[in-house]
């Protein structure tokens, strides 16, 4: 089975010539994420300031706050643009040097391999190896480390100002992952199967085109038109089994996110009822 990290070794290998851009660009988007966690804890500084403020009170505390939210809000955006434009660069040079490692291989391949696959089949793997490559760097740049950041920060901002909420917190991460993890791993076996079943349908629909001339010359448009429409049926078979296993893994997801919110604005209800 290919694990997580036989993914992460094999990007590692077509990334490495820009390693040190990649590094750089990680860099800013993780100084950019930590400084913008500052703002929300600048907000409740403020907040509790007011509560407490007195006509004639010094002000200088405000200033601070604000100079601070202004200084992590230049970081965040100039790291994000620095950490974009370096790693959307380098997606894009991933997929043009997997596209020709991928021709290359393809040419040192033994021919009886060759006889075994058909042109569509080839392509489409390569079309989807590369762009996966650009795909994934993309989703590291723009999702992985925000959220990674965003759920460390958040518990430990908690923590500052009430426990239990911050451990319930970290109880509902726990709990929503290993959720999350019940159907993504469904949602992707269902994916695998779907992405063998596209080639399959790519390389007929490449080939009937590529051989059109012998297909009408023979006659054979009913019986490749049948092929291909019992395997554009199979393919649509499996698509709606990944539909359901993404879907229904989504609509739990934001049923137990929404149960959790409820059940935490009525905790907070109850603390401020009760003079916590």
């Amino acid at each position: 089975m290919y694990s997580t990290f036989s993914l992460i070794r094999d990007v590692w290998g077509y990334l490495r010539p820009y390693k040190w851009r990649f590094w750089w660009g990680t860099f800013c988007r993780i100084a950019g994420d930590v400084a913008w966690l500052y703002q929300a804890y600048g907000f409740a500084e403020l907040i509790n300031f007011f509560a407490r403020y007195r006509p004639g009170d010094s002000l200088v505390p405000v200033y601070t706050i604000l100079g601070l939210m202004v200084l992590s809000s230049t970081i965040r955006f100039g790291g994000l643009y620095i950490a974009k434009t370096n790693c959307f660069a380098i997606g894009e040079r991933l997929l043009l040097d997997a596209e020709l490692r991928a021709v290359k291989h393809l040419f040192l391949l033994d021919i009886s391999w060759h006889e075994k696959e058909n042109a569509g089949n080839k392509f489409k793997r390569v079309d989807r190896g590369a762009s996966s490559l650009d795909r994934i760097l993309r989703m590291w740049i723009g999702n992985f480390i925000e959220i990674g950041i965003n759920l460390v920060g958040v518990v430990f901002i908690l923590a500052t100002f009430d426990k239990i909420i911050s451990g319930l917190v970290v109880f509902f991460l726990v709990s929503f992952y290993l959720l999350a993890r019940f159907h993504i791993k469904r949602a992707v076996r269902a994916s695998d199967v779907v992405n063998v079943k596209e080639e399959n349908q790519s390389g007929l629909i490449f080939e009937s085109i590529n051989n059109i001339r012998t297909i009408k010359v023979m006659s054979m448009t009913p019986k490749i038109m049948k092929v291909l429409s019992d395997a554009a049926a199979d393919l649509f078979e499996s698509i709606k089994t990944r539909i359901f296993w993404f879907q229904s893994g989504s609509s739990a997801r934001d049923f137990y996110t929404h149960l959790f919110r409820f059940g935490m604005f009525g905790f907070i209800v109850w603390g401020i009822l009760n003079g916590r």
